[in-house]
């Protein structure tokens, strides 16, 4: 699939995917050489850029009638000092495309980062902590630290959604909580995953 070969509607459709459209061009020539070693998502939507369609208006409907009904999802409850506010206008209107693009297939990025120098801060303030007896401190402090940091300062990454009486709302959480997975190995060698909750 490649680009110049693609009529402007599957451009389009190919473009949706950003970064990943490697990644998709790389599962297309897999569903090209064999459509069942790729997963139904994906041959369904190989199968309309294959082909050209362009939406007729049903597509939104068939989309939306597939996305992940609420109904099936535990939502996050308001705390007594939370804030709510209806979701409604264009905001409700980009709920409904969120829903809705639940059914789109995905790809993930990733990207290296060195961390040398990271580690050799790290290393500084360990040795500094150790002469004091206070402990030291591991990339998931630092990685904790820098979420809670970014949390203070833009509020709204600590915002959750929520329906109550059928109505879609925002909840503005006035605390910050934070879940750390950490993994714990037992006596016996077998290992565990724990999740911590440091509460506001």
């Amino acid at each position: 699939m490649k680009s110049s070969d693609l009529t402007k509607e599957q451009k389009v459709e190919l473009e949706k995917f950003g970064a990943n459209t490697w990644f998709v061009e790389y599962l297309h020539k897999q569903y090209e050489e064999n459509p069942d070693g790729v997963s139904e998502q994906w041959q369904n939507f190989f199968g309309k850029v294959s082909s050209g369609k362009k939406s007729n208006g049903d597509e939104k409907n068939i989309m939306k009638e597939s996305a992940i009904p609420f109904s099936n999802v535990k939502l996050p409850e308001p705390q007594p000092d939370d804030r709510l506010q209806i979701i409604a206008g264009s905001a409700a209107k980009i709920l409904d495309n969120m829903n809705a693009s639940l059914t789109i297939p995905v790809a993930t990025s990733q990207r290296t980062l060195p961390v040398k120098l990271l580690e050799e801060n790290r290393t500084l303030i360990n040795h500094y902590l150790q002469k004091k007896n206070l402990g030291k401190i591991s990339f998931t402090h630092l990685i904790g630290w820098a979420i809670v940091k970014a949390i203070m300062t833009n509020r709204s990454m600590n915002n959750a959604f929520t329906i109550i009486n059928g109505k879609p709302n925002i909840i503005k959480r006035n605390k910050i909580n934070l879940g750390l997975a950490i993994d714990i190995e037992k006596k016996d060698g077998s290992r565990s995953l724990i999740v911590p909750n440091i509460k506001n």
